[in-house]
């Protein structure tokens, strides 16, 4: 047998053990890919679990293993599969393969030990192989040794006992998986798996299921992986119950482009096909009035915001980084966008060794089109048209980034804007920016007697800035997408008005119940619409203010739920306190307290 060299040295096989997996999930799916590409029907996930010292019904996954009834290898090719950059499936000309170095990388990003069986005519022919990391005399060696016939553990055997060929990879000393827990490591996995190989699961390709095993190798749980498309056109694919199937629709028919392409000194025309959708306008826009964001489906389509990059059939990445207006807009949650291609553009689109991202695509999509000419030398003519058939002639692979791009940056706006004008506005919005009136006046009057003792920076601005303040306010508001126009004429309105803060409504995708921001001299609080007490709160007084027929006993009822409401905010930031060991920020806590109380204090006695 040849001798099979891992790695040179054992210093370079810890630094590899970095190697940029963004977490357990994608380490798996490099080890599901080979079993697709090995043309497997049926992959097992199955985590071995033991309870927890010290706890009582607590799991603790101890290895984790992938069994599939592929082709499987033979004796040399196993001892290959092991070796970095040397994979089964490197010289192949289709497949999601091709790098070499799925296997092992992934393996031991995860666990110290890896083994592997492999057979390809009955158990009879299986035989073994593994990396040791744990091992100081297989680390000096760094070698894949010759494989043996070590026998599979029958908590594996008895589910692959039935293949005549297959492949299991077990990694066991698991000291950097992502989550501990069985059901943690499957809630992980579940949509990012159900994404990746959607079209191999909605097409009954491929079944992928995870078994939770006891340390006696009893079986306590399974779970069935289904297809999650982020795009939501596939009926009958998870969706999470939304009012209709599929929940969102074409947008436009699929664009597809063709490029010539030189590889390796041979042109070959490569094509990308770029795919649009939106959400049904009932879908994201209720009779009852309810929050459609809030429901499973609502956060199902926030889990899979972003574009949707897939290679081979395969998603690598759903990136939501991409340069468009106002990425985080918890609104760009009901338009879905997928960009296909095969693995003749990898150098261009720039696919990393381990299938997680296209790394060229992604960084001409932050780019600004002026800022794209600029680097590459072109003088622009203002014509898009003009200009890239200039970049095609300077620079062909920049020519397709740029075409990309440019194709679904622009479907995007259109579907952005489409959503966002037929966006009902809350019924109640205005009553409260009524309200808010009061508490502006109150705000107004708290600002100028605190003034006299304690400035802000604010206060020095607003000196300074004399007669112009209301021009940099509404220069600042035309350069942030974040605020809709209703929300921009109240602030405006506010200014001219003479009022130093605002309160909007408004969703935002962050776990803050409100946000304060500064435009230039004016103070915007926003209040998370999207957040869970939102409606706890503020959908009581809307109820109470919209109580046309003043039902005492009811308004009493209600008041009562708002009151206890807002005793539970303030237990919340007792907890806050409380889970923040550092002395430091305990000081700072109460320093925080004492100041908000002064200020309070203040604004009841300029009220009074």
């Amino acid at each position: 047998m040849k001798k099979c060299g891992f790695l040179g040295g054992k210093e370079a096989i810890q630094s590899l053990r970095s190697s940029g997996y963004k977490d357990t999930s994608m380490a798996i799916g490099e080890l599901i890919d080979n079993s697709i590409q090995a043309g497997a029907t049926e992959v097992l996930l199955i985590l071995t679990s033991e309870k927890r010292i010290g706890t009582r019904n607590t799991q603790r996954v101890s290895s984790i293993a992938v069994v599939d009834n592929g082709s499987g290898m033979d004796s040399d090719k196993l001892q290959s599969a092991l070796v970095l950059g040397e994979g089964t499936n490197r010289y192949e000309r289709t497949g999601m393969g091709k790098f070499g170095v799925g296997l092992p990388q992934s393996s031991i990003s995860q666990a110290k030990r890896i083994d592997a069986w492999s057979w390809i005519d009955g158990m009879s022919t299986c035989n073994h192989a593994y990396i040791d990391l744990d091992d100081d005399e297989w680390l000096n060696d760094a070698e894949i040794k010759d494989p043996d016939k070590t026998e599979l553990p029958s908590a594996y055997a008895r589910y692959a006992k039935e293949y005549n060929s297959g492949t299991v990879i077990s990694w066991t000393k698991t000291d950097r998986i992502n989550w501990r827990k069985p059901t943690t490591v499957f809630q992980k996995c579940e949509n990012q798996i159900g994404r990746m190989y959607r079209y191999w699961l909605y097409k009954n390709q491929i079944d992928i299921k995870m078994i939770t095993l006891d340390e006696s190798g009893k079986e306590i749980g399974s779970n069935v992986f289904q297809a999650l498309d982020p795009l939501f056109l596939m009926p009958g694919a998870k969706c999470g119950n939304p009012p209709r199937t599929p929940m969102f629709k074409k947008f436009v028919d699929p664009i597809v482009r063709e490029y010539d392409l030189d590889i390796e000194g041979v042109t070959k025309k490569v094509s990308v096909e770029m795919k649009f959708s939106i959400a049904e306008e009932d879908v994201r826009i209720l009779d009852d009035e309810s929050v459609a964001g809030r429901k499973d489906y609502g956060k199902l389509a926030k889990d899979c915001m972003g574009i949707s990059i897939v290679r081979e059939g395969r998603e690598l990445d759903l990136n939501n980084q991409w340069n468009i207006p106002d990425s985080k807009d918890p609104r760009h949650r009901w338009w879905g966008a997928e960009i296909s291609f095969n693995r003749d553009l990898d150098e261009v689109f720039g696919v990393t060794n381990n299938k997680q991202s296209a790394t060229k695509l992604n960084e001409m999509a932050k780019k600004k089109y002026d800022e794209i000419m600029e680097e590459m030398d072109i003088d622009s003519e203002g014509d898009p048209d003009r200009d890239k058939n200039k970049l095609k002639m300077e620079s062909p692979m920049d020519y397709i980034l740029m075409d990309v791009v440019t194709t679904v940056q622009n479907i995007i706006l259109q579907m952005d804007n489409n959503i966002k004008n037929n966006t009902r506005k809350s019924k109640s919005k205005k009553t409260r920016h009524d309200l808010n009136q009061d508490v502006q006046t109150k705000y107004d009057v708290l600002v100028e007697n605190r003034s006299k003792s304690t400035s802000s920076q604010t206060d020095e601005l607003i000196i300074e800035r004399g007669s112009d303040r209301i021009e940099k306010i509404v220069a600042e508001l035309d350069l942030d997408d974040r605020y809709d126009n209703e929300d921009k004429e109240q602030i405006i309105s506010d200014v001219e008005q003479g009022h130093r803060c605002s309160v909007i409504v408004s969703p935002q995708d962050s776990s803050s119940f409100f946000n304060v921001e500064r435009k230039d001299t004016h103070m915007v609080v926003k209040l998370n619409s999207d957040h869970i007490m939102y409606d706890q709160l503020f959908g009581i007084f809307d109820d109470i203010l919209n109580d046309e027929k003043g039902n005492v006993e009811d308004i009493k009822i209600k008041s009562k739920d708002a009151f206890n409401t807002i005793q539970f905010l303030l237990t919340a930031w007792a907890r806050m306190e409380d889970e923040d060991r550092d002395p430091n920020m305990k000081r700072r806590y109460r320093n925080i307290r004492e100041k908000w109380g002064s200020i309070l204090e203040d604004s009841v006695i300029n009220d009074n």
